[in-house]
């Protein structure tokens, strides 16, 4: 109850504290104005200075957006004329502008540039525009801008070509900088598909659609504090012009499974209603051979004396279906009202068969077990949100989202282990059948509220509060085959039932400003209370969490010139428990391994420190400090003893873990014929290990590097040569992830009148992926590599239709609850 007081009372201080942070509008008139090209088309990213007439002096400075428009604010009565420049046009000067004291808003008229040069084809490559923009609290990629964008190509190929993000299709996680718990967020709202849906749907989706993503290593107080290795958000294309816009996406994946995937795209809009409809069908089927040798001892420093070898091979198969509709009415110039409908129905299936052999400490035979482990997990996916978009005077914002999540799994697994010992005599098998249903509810409610704190713009305040609930229902139902009954049997040790709810209430309060024309900042704080209840029903264990935290952050950015910028910030997040690692369900992976949750597992928290320097928005360094408190890590347990030892992966919080991130980021056009887009890195990581006597520490220093490259050679063909490496890296306690790395390559060709692209990429040229990991506590030591199905040819052919007029699309209120389902 005090905690919810003290929620109470923040929440109210921080609405009441707004109006002290608004400040007096300065004096003078706005003028208004559009820069357009002689063909009529907007000219962005054009740098507008406005001169007074007499001296010539530079009195106020502006940027045109990407609809052309440029603003000043405050302007004094008095005689002016405007001086533009934009790369690949001629320097304009001229426009003559004249502000009475009675004046509020002067429109100036459109002003049309000419080409710098006579033959566009000619240019410098120099002058290209950098597709790579930084700014105080994001870094910005415009897609069309990249040399790597491909209509052709689909939106995870996109996230895999931009800066710092890298794809680990082993545990399908996409990754920041070499930092997990990246957090995926699609029109600014956190997808309720993860693992190997999210990336499905993301391979579904054409690149054509996309317009920006915004990468936030350090987001800011708007965003949930949930996500310690930042925010990628994909912003959609959005369809402003009345018609019909859309594309048609098919690829065909020839690999040692044949595989397609298939996605649809409308998008129509008239007067005021705007409707967009995508359909996508991925087929997943894939293979993962896998070789694991675990080695057991007393304790460290004694010999082994047992050892188990795996040699298992995993078929996954299955077909997803994610269907996605949204409504946008605009009731009126100031109003908006939209409904979104998203879904995923697919059916996951997968095989695991192979010998395990048990060794003695001379490594001879003991016992044999052929093992067949299946697991049927098909899953329902629905999620609703309507939302309200308003403008309010002087430039205020407000907006609300309600959201409705619905998740279900009537997932089944069976384990079959048929044992011999070394002279072949069949043993008691080892038979486990499980039904292991599981649901998730959501319930989420945000509203946000933004203005301006003077007319030039140069300064904003940003507030919101969001609710949410979800409930969990977890039942598993396993039975065992007693071969002296020859009947099936309740397992106890495998059984349970599991419902977890949890209630999250935030608040947040956001203020940036521009000082100057080199000095811009920007604060916030966020606080976050949260109610969380376990019930195992089969156990009788019960547990109840009440706590409340404030996270701040603040970013500072300093430009002397157009070519150098430096800036800093500081943060503190948290990341949550999946649900699936609250469960405490124990999972057969074989006779001897499991996999369990920890309902005792809380949040770790991360305070992050970051100095980034750019150069000409083609250069940068960034160096990272991030420590986690209460880490939650992964760890392989082991227990039993003689031909009945086992292993358990889990997790658990440990001290703390302290990394260091120095990257270097380079993107440009090096000829009119090469466009690179480069990154290395190093991280030292540091974890402690509070289970065993003394402080011992984790260390270990790791190398990365990512490449990109793209090779226009005319008529509309293009070459990509593109591949990653990375050292072995710290991934848990005593868990160390091996290196690896590939090279992939591809080709493209528009056609149709360059409404079509056809695409041809081989992935893992050299068939040389072989992630894996090593695992060692003081009873032993586990060495797992895996050869999947990582090379294959993927022809891909996109039509596009129609015209379009982008916008970005809008938000939800469901955002770190969607992050935290994983089946």
């Amino acid at each position: 109850m005090k905690t919810t007081k003290l929620f109470l009372v923040l929440v109210t201080g921080l609405l009441a504290f707004c109006p002290l942070l608004l400040f007096a509008q300065g004096a003078g008139g706005k003028v208004l104005g559009s820069i357009l090209n002689k063909e009529g088309q907007v000219v962005e990213a054009a740098t507008v200075l406005l001169r007074r007439q007499k001296d010539s002096a530079v009195v106020r400075s502006a940027v045109t957006d990407k609809t052309g428009a440029y603003a000043f604010g405050r302007v004094a009565a008095g005689n002016y004329f405007l001086s533009i420049t934009c790369v690949g046009y001629q320097r304009y000067t001229g426009g003559a502008i004249a502000m009475d004291s009675s004046d509020a808003v002067v429109v100036a008229p459109d002003i049309r540039l000419s080409p710098a040069v006579k033959d566009l084809k000619a240019a410098s490559v120099v002058s290209q525009k950098p597709f790579v923009e930084w700014k105080l609290d994001k870094m910005v990629v415009d897609v069309a801008a990249s040399p790597f964008f491909n209509p052709g190509l689909s939106a995870l190929d996109v996230l895999e070509r931009s800066p710092g993000i890298t794809i680990d299709y082993m545990t399908s996680i996409i990754n920041l900088n070499g930092r997990p718990g990246t957090v995926v967020y699609i029109n600014g709202r956190l997808s309720y598909l993860s693992g190997q849906d999210l990336l499905n749907y993301l391979r579904g989706l054409p690149a054509g659609t996309l317009d920006q993503i915004e990468i936030m290593s350090q987001p800011p107080a708007k965003y949930d504090a949930a996500g310690s290795g930042g925010v990628i958000n994909i912003i959609l294309k959005k369809n402003q012009a009345d018609g019909v816009y859309g594309s048609v996406t098919t690829s065909a994946i020839f690999g040692y499974y044949f595989k397609t995937r298939d996605n649809f795209l409308l998008n129509w809009r008239k007067d005021k209603l705007n409707l967009n409809f995508s359909y996508g069908i991925a087929d997943n089927k894939k293979f993962n051979d896998q070789h694991i040798v675990s080695s057991f001892r007393s304790g460290y420093g004694f010999p082994f004396s047992q050892y188990q070898d795996y040699q298992t091979s995993t078929i996954s198969d299955g077909v997803s279906h994610t269907p996605r509709l949204s409504l946008d009415y605009q009731a009126s110039k100031k109003t908006t009202l939209g409904a979104n409908l998203t879904g995923l129905f697919s059916t996951n299936n997968s095989v695991t068969n192979g010998p395990i052999n048990l060794y003695d400490s001379l490594y001879r035979m003991v016992q044999h077990t052929n093992f067949i482990n299946g697991t049927q997990s098909p899953v329902t996916n629905f999620g609703a949100n309507v939302n309200l978009q308003q403008k309010l005077k002087k430039g205020k914002e407000l907006s609300a989202d309600a959201d409705y999540l619905y998740y279900h799994s009537p997932g089944t697994q069976n384990s079959d282990n048929y044992l011999y010992d070394n002279n072949g005599n069949a043993l008691a098998p080892y038979l486990v059948n499980g039904v292991v249903p599981s649901q998730i509810d959501i319930y989420a409610f945000k509203t946000d509220y933004s203005r301006p704190l003077d007319s030039a713009g140069k300064s904003k305040l940003e507030a919101g509060v969001k609710t949410s609930y979800v409930r969990t229902d977890n039942d598993a139902e396993y039975t065992q085959y007693d071969t002296v009954q020859k009947s099936w049997q309740p397992d106890a040790a495998l059984t349970n039932h599991f419902i977890y709810t949890e209630n999250i209430n935030a608040a947040y309060l956001d203020v940036s400003k521009q000082l100057n024309k080199k000095w811009s900042v920007e604060v916030g704080v966020r606080a976050e209370q949260t109610v969380a209840r376990g019930n195992e029903l089969v156990q009788g264990n019960r547990f109840t969490r009440n706590y409340f935290q404030v996270f701040p952050d603040a970013y500072i950015e300093y430009k002397p010139n157009n070519v150098h910028s430096f800036d800093a910030n500081y943060g503190r997040r948290m990341d949550r428990p999946s649900y699936l690692d609250l469960n405490p369900f124990r999972y057969v992976i074989s006779q001897y391994s499991f996999r369990e949750g920890n309902p005792a597992l809380q949040p770790e928290y991360v305070n992050d420190i970051q100095v980034n320097y750019h150069y000409k928005g083609v250069f940068s360094v960034l160096l990272d400090y991030i420590k986690f408190d209460n880490l939650f890590a992964r760890v392989v347990k082991s227990s039993g003893q003689g031909n009945d030892l086992i292993t358990i992966q889990t997790k658990e919080n440990v001290a703390f873990r302290r990394n260091i991130f120095l990257f270097v980021f380079y993107s440009r056009a090096l000829t009119k014929w090469w466009n690179a887009n480069w990154l290395a890195g190093f991280i030292n990581s540091k974890l402690s290990d509070p289970a065993n006597t003394g402080d011992v520490l984790d260390q270990i220093s790791v190398f990365r590097c990512d490449f990109n490259n793209n090779f226009p050679f005319g008529k509309g063909w293009s070459l990509d040569l593109r591949g990653f490496y990375t050292t072995r890296r710290l991934e848990g306690i005593r868990i160390y992830a091996l290196s690896d790395g590939y090279f992939s390559t591809g080709i493209n060709k528009k056609v149709l009148k360059n409404k079509g692209t056809l695409t041809a990429n081989i992935n893992d040229v050299f068939y040389q992926s072989r992630p894996g990991q090593t695992s060692e506590a003081a009873t032993f030591f586990t060495k797992t590599v895996n050869r999947p199905e990582s090379r294959y040819l993927t022809l891909t052919f996109n039509y596009r239709f129609g015209k379009i007029k982008q916008q970005q699309q809008h938000s939800g209120s469901a955002d770190d609850e969607r992050g935290r389902v994983n089946f």
